[in-house]
């Protein structure tokens, strides 16, 4: 052809699907409107997807290739006016701040509703995990309190509902023993 880029659509499938919003702080400051579901009696090829609630065009969404009942989670963009911000904290009180064998760590994570409609998140973040029998690691404070938390993982999750204009806050404090000859080595 003559070089012009063109869509050819080869065929439409529309399916349920719950949509949610999250943020993973560590990984990115907006929140996600985010498409789960089942693949209905087709296939996909890797393809761009459309998202629509309640009949209103939501956003656009890479759909990668899926078989028929398959689950998938498809990103279908940010939800913009929605402030998240991760914050590392090390408290400044106390003996064990930081000392030879002994590390207290934590975060706070702040979310700003400024749409003008109430909003029900999940955020996502990730406690550490010892993947060493001489180290160990011990939560001091976890607040509010999550909705789930994945101990093999470390991934803990909280369900929040922000009226419009509010703040939450989450934070998190957490002390880390290891041999006093040693040193720590962070990884992802």
């Amino acid at each position: 052809g003559d070089g012009v880029p063109s869509t050819v659509v080869l065929e439409r499938w529309s399916t349920d699907i719950k949509s949610i919003m999250v943020a993973v702080p560590s990984v990115s400051e907006k929140l996600w409107l985010i498409a789960e579901g089942t693949l209905p009696d087709v296939r996909t090829m890797e393809a761009q997807g459309e998202m629509y609630v309640d009949g209103r065009f939501s956003g656009k969404g890479d759909v990668p290739k899926l078989v028929r009942g398959e689950s998938f989670s498809i990103p279908f963009g940010e939800v913009r006016g929605v402030q998240v911000e991760r914050e590392d904290k090390i408290p400044q009180s106390g003996s064990t701040w930081i000392g030879k064998g002994t590390l207290r760590k934590g975060y706070s994570i702040k979310i700003t509703n400024g749409l003008d409609k109430e909003l029900s998140m999940i955020v996502k973040d990730r406690v550490p995990i010892a993947t060493d029998d001489k180290v160990s690691i011990s939560i001091s404070t976890i607040t509010p309190a999550p909705s789930k938390k994945d101990d093999e993982t470390g991934i803990v999750t909280w369900s929040l509902d922000l009226k419009p204009n509010e703040t939450s806050e989450i934070h998190v404090i957490y002390d880390l023993r290891y041999p006093s000859d040693k040193e720590l080595v962070f990884s992802r």
